[in-house]
């Protein structure tokens, strides 16, 4: 009992200590500030838990022409407390640029990759847009002062939203860009053209591809796979409109492999806005590395929300688009939010039900991962409710986005008053569409800015500017798995169950140990399965990392645990068990034949093979030869036979062998050698010639 009674006083002096410092309050109204002034925030969460946070500030808001958005950084722990306290770092001085489209991405190595759209005059005094690469560490040092222009356009052009993607310690950057053909300054119905550009951890461009499909192809959604990058275009069709096509490239070359060209999955009119083309949509991976993809639908009365879903190999796995949305065309829905949840789809957005008196709330649908709607109608999540014009309520805006951990779902949105000023609120509920009570994150009414979500172990961070379009204070406030908010005293572990890598492949992990008491702890990484083998585990203080490698053609779930104890205090610990899935690749066929066959002219010959594959796929074989002569090859029940034509002299011919087994094909080479056959006449006049040498051979003899 004493015992206790001191680890307790102990704990709690522990936590006392850390409140007077962290940032992290248990006042849910009470902020972190991370910047005294700013405007279009950033943020993004690096493997070990901790945070960057990027922002603009206007030099001189009232008096620039420009507006000189300047781009700062800074970086934040796990307990919330701002790490460069002297000041932010400045990224980049835009002294003539009004643009504020940037992004920002952690790597591995723990850095930050930053791209951001800039606009500079060229030699003729007009305006140039380029798209810069910028690297910073977490100790505050910028690898590129000057950054890497990583567009080289002709002429004049207008780039849009440049976007990061994190690649180990390289990354991904999609645009789109313009040229203005008229030389008029007027973008818009010019051509346009959807950039990908791999940037690896050098600095060098790795490989740099552009999609154009019809009039205009912006890049609208992206996603990271274990062997390839998934963009999304929205493309302008003069024939019938705006629609979306999808596309998968190579990490390696940036090579297509869903076909020559990015597949269209939709038709109609998608929203089509010149400044951000992006069609309200979201994406989403499941641990099977399906492609989740939903998006709105603009109807003549109103909208309607879509879904489709994708394999590895880009076949659509739905025979037609799902709609999961109302059917009453009166309920006019926002861009949807999708999670995976229990290996069903549960899609979040909110609505405008049109009627005399106008009523808003926040509705959920559940797909299941065969493509079945659960729900015959969404689930009301928060209930419809009228426009109170004496309060000022005006209604549920966009569901900014949403998380999921242990099979609950946070939704978070927007509420709008007085026409224009909003308040960001969130609501959590379960599996089944149960949902709790509705929660205000920040319930000063302004216009706010750009609400960003990131998890970690103890549940989610957001980050927000308290005005939209002015410098202002940015703030950021935690919020547990159970709703509650600021430090906690437990060990926390990274909670995503389910991971996924592809079969045969090695892959290595990180996994954020959340700690805000100590840092001193032991972690055991252990599987009790033979399907995978855990490798190179190196362990620090906020995290752990390992190769997990599956079992040679092994396809299926292993499982793997990971424990932490406090070395300074053995009972406090954590276990978190984890699945890992991985995903056939559908191996190639492989034949085992004789290399070499040999048959005399006019003969045929039989030799027999093997053909194997591991995925048990039906395979095709069929052989084909480039010889003049006239070679008759026949391939029935693994057997291969050759019949050879007369021929003048003997010869060798090479036979390819096709396999295909619908996915993969390979190729196998066999050297048929056909031989000259002798004739009698031929033989029986080399016997005379014998004969009479023999004869005077043995006439010398004599003499």
């Amino acid at each position: 009992m004493t015992t206790k009674t001191q680890l307790g006083l102990a704990i709690g002096l522990a936590l006392s200590s850390m409140s007077a410092s962290a940032a992290w309050h248990n006042d849910q109204t009470n902020f972190a500030t991370i910047a005294s002034e700013g405007v279009i925030p950033q943020w993004t969460t690096t493997k070990t838990g901790n945070h960057y946070a990027g922002f603009l500030k206007a030099d001189d808001w009232e008096n620039s022409v420009y507006h000189g958005y300047d781009m700062y950084l800074q970086r934040v722990n796990q307990k919330g407390e701002v790490v460069w306290d002297d000041e932010p770092l400045l990224v980049i001085d835009r002294s003539k640029s009004y643009v504020y489209d940037y992004s920002i991405a952690a790597l591995d190595n723990e850095s930050v990759r930053i791209a951001i759209r800039d606009e500079r005059e060229n030699t003729d005094g007009n305006i140039q847009d380029v798209v810069v690469i910028y690297e910073v560490s977490a100790d505050k040092k910028s690898r590129w002062e000057t950054g890497i222009e990583i567009t080289s356009p002709t002429g004049l052009s207008h780039v849009g939203v440049p976007h990061v993607t994190a690649v180990g310690n390289g990354s991904i950057v999609t645009w789109d860009e313009s040229e203005d053909v008229n030389g008029d300054l007027d973008y818009y119905g010019d051509p346009t053209n959807a950039h990908i550009a791999y940037v690896d951890e050098n600095g060098e461009i790795k490989w740099h591809v552009h999609e154009q499909l019809h009039d205009a192809s912006y890049p609208v959604e992206r996603a990271l796979v274990s062997d390839g990058f998934i963009v999304v275009y929205q493309d302008i069709d003069p024939e019938y409109g705006s629609h979306l096509s999808i596309q998968k490239y190579s990490l390696e070359n940036g090579e297509p492999t869903w076909g020559d060209k990015p597949v269209a999955f939709t038709k109609g009119d998608l929203e089509n806005i010149p400044d951000s083309p992006a069609p309200n949509s979201d994406i989403t991976i499941d641990e099977h590395e399906n492609v989740i993809i939903a998006w709105r639908l603009p109807t003549d009365s109103g909208a309607m929300l879509m879904m489709q879903e994708f394999d590895r190999m880009g076949n659509k796995r739905f025979s037609g688009n799902l709609r999961i949305s109302h059917g009453d065309a009166d309920y006019n829905p926002s861009g949807p939010s999708i999670e995976v949840v229990n290996g069903d789809r549960i899609i979040t957005f909110a609505v405008l039900l049109d009627g005399s008196t106008p009523e808003t709330g926040i509705f959920a649908q559940k797909v299941s991962a065969d493509g079945k709607v659960i729900w015959s109608e969404p689930r009301e999540i928060v209930q419809l409710t009228s426009g109170d014009f004496d309060t000022g309520f005006n209604g549920y805006l966009d569901v900014v986005n949403t998380s999921s951990r242990n099979g609950v779902v946070n939704a978070y949105f927007m509420k709008v008053w007085d026409y224009w000023p909003i308040t960001y609120n969130y609501v959590q509920f379960d599996a089944d569409g149960k949902a709790g009570e509705e929660k205000t994150i920040d319930g000063n009414k302004n216009t706010k800015g750009n609400l960003q979500l990131h998890t970690n172990p103890i549940g989610d961070v957001i980050y927000w500017s308290e005005d939209g379009t002015n410098n202002s204070p940015i703030y950021a406030q935690n919020i547990h798995n159970d709703g509650t908010h600021g430090l906690t005293a437990d060990i926390k572990l990274a909670v995503k169950p389910n991971l996924a890598t592809l079969e045969d492949m090695s892959k290595v992990m990180t996994f954020t140990i959340h700690d805000e008491t100590s840092q001193n702890h032991d972690v055991q990484l252990t599987t009790e399965t033979t399907d995978i083998t855990i490798t190179d585990v190196v362990k620090a203080a906020t995290h752990v990392s390992a190769t997990i490698t599956p079992s040679a053609d092994y396809i299926g779930e292993a499982t793997f645990t990971l424990a932490v104890t406090d070395l300074d205090n053995s009972s406090r610990s954590a276990t978190q068990n984890y699945t890992l899935n991985v995903v056939t690749i559908d191996d190639a066929p492989e034949i085992e034949i004789a290399s070499n066959i040999e048959v005399f002219e006019g003969e045929s010959t039989t030799v027999s093979a093997v053909v194997t594959d591991v995925d048990s796929d039906d395979v095709s074989v069929n052989w084909t030869h480039n010889s003049d002569i006239e070679l008759n090859v026949f391939w029935s029940n693994n057997e291969l036979t050759v019949s050879a034509p007369l021929v003048d002299n003997t010869q060798s011919i090479e036979l390819t062998g096709t396999l295909d087994d619908g996915v993969n094909t390979v190729e196998k080479t066999v050297t048929v050698k056909v031989n000259k056959v002798e004739s009698d006449a031929g033989s029986a006049l080399g016997s005379l010639w014998l004969f009479a040498l023999l004869g005077l051979f043995t006439r010398k003899i004599k003499k």
